[in-house]
């Protein structure tokens, strides 16, 4: 998932802030039918936030804010929040990639 969001430009000369996630799985809310991303890793996520970083097109943006979806999806295997495996490398990973990309991404 990670390598297909990131070969394309997702702008395309428009308006459009970037999103990441850490994870997902929505196999608690559906019967059938249900996307669920698998091999997420902290290390991972940061790659994917420091490359999203540096793709988007900040001057086409009002205000450079980076989306992740979601903070504590705990259902959906979506959280930034420390958790008994990962303790709180998802949010250092997030930390580190915006410091790493934040030539691009300070605020104006």
């Amino acid at each position: 998932m990670v390598s297909n969001d990131l070969k394309y430009d997702f702008q395309r000369g428009r308006r459009i802030f970037p999103g990441v996630c850490p994870g997902w799985d929505n196999a608690a809310r559906r019967q059938s039918g249900a996307l669920i991303i698998h091999d997420s890793t902290p290390e991972l996520f940061r790659q994917w936030v420091e490359e999203k970083v540096r793709i988007t097109k900040w001057d086409l943006l009002p205000d450079n804010l980076l989306f992740v979806n979601a903070w504590n999806e705990w259902a959906e295997g979506n959280h930034l929040e420390p958790c008994e495996r990962w303790g709180d490398e998802y949010l250092s990973a997030l930390r580190n990639a915006i410091k790493c990309g934040s030539r691009d991404f300070m605020p104006r």
